[in-house]
């Protein structure tokens, strides 16, 4: 059944600070909030060796994702990114290209170069939707 607020609570009410620090020039990242998607994925692939992956996003925002995988990419790895979520009754998809920043054990986090302006549109409305916090994200410039 899907996550709805609460009517009865304000819904203005402003939110509880967030423990991730603030990124000046950046929207906050979002954890994905699994109650609100029916199912959401990523597909990557490495643009030098053609090699392909699928992850689970864990957090997302219009400067990258998190991408929590079984064999992620060595950091500074040019990637092609595809990413799939739908709720009950649309399909949301982008693709953007992008560069691996950091990897650990279990993930990976990707850069987003240079998205176009309808993926940057689609990966606001999927953080509006489907993930915690959302109202916090909107920008006031679209």
């Amino acid at each position: 059944m899907p996550d709805f607020p609460d009517p009865r609570q304000a819904p203005n009410r402003p939110a509880e600070p967030s423990s991730q620090p603030a990124v000046t020039g950046r929207e906050p990242r979002t954890l994905v909030r699994p109650g609100r998607v029916r199912y959401f994925y990523v597909t990557v692939v490495r643009r030098d060796t053609d090699q392909r992956l699928q992850g689970n996003p864990v957090n997302l925002n219009t400067g990258g994702m998190y991408v929590h995988c079984d064999a992620p990419f060595p950091p500074d790895a040019p990637v092609d990114l595809e990413a799939c979520a739908h709720d009950e009754r649309t399909e949301y998809r982008f693709r953007v290209r992008g560069r691996v920043a950091y990897r650990i054990e279990g993930g990976m986090g990707i850069q987003f170069e240079e998205p176009t302006p309808e993926a940057l549109y689609l990966i606001r409305h999927i953080v509006k939707i489907f993930l915690s916090e959302a109202h916090h994200l909107a920008d006031p410039s679209w």
